[in-house]
């Protein structure tokens, strides 16, 4: 399958993240990097639903496929990214990030990620 843990360090050692998950569309999580303790498994299943309903949305407004979400919450920031058909990059920090920098991350480490891919 490939070591996404290295994949996914640089994102995850970014101030103010606090988790970064690589999970499958079913669910499993794959990989995970974490700076802080957080209950992966409790965000997983609010993931693969609003990227669910993404999906959905998304051709109503003739725009194509969404790749990404940002939900932001008083505490935290949720970041979902679509990286195939079949995973999800789901990032976990605190809020107020600077999401052009993430963005730049996860696009930086979408190339490692992609080596993976199987």
């Amino acid at each position: 399958m490939g070591d996404y843990a290295s994949a996914l360090e640089g994102i995850g050692k970014l101030d103010g993240i606090q988790c970064a998950l690589l999970i499958s569309k079913k669910g499993e999580i794959l990989e995970s990097v974490s700076s802080a303790a957080v209950s992966k498994n409790e965000f997983i299943p609010f993931a693969l639903k609003t990227m669910e309903s993404s999906m959905k949305v998304s051709p109503l407004y003739g725009k194509g496929e969404s790749g990404q979400q940002y939900i932001e919450f008083q505490d935290i920031f949720i970041t979902l990214d679509k990286f195939s058909q079949e995973r999800y990059l789901i990032l976990i920090g605190q809020s107020g990030m600077n999401l052009g920098r993430i963005r730049y991350e996860i696009k930086r480490s979408r190339k490692l990620l992609e080596e993976f891919k199987t």
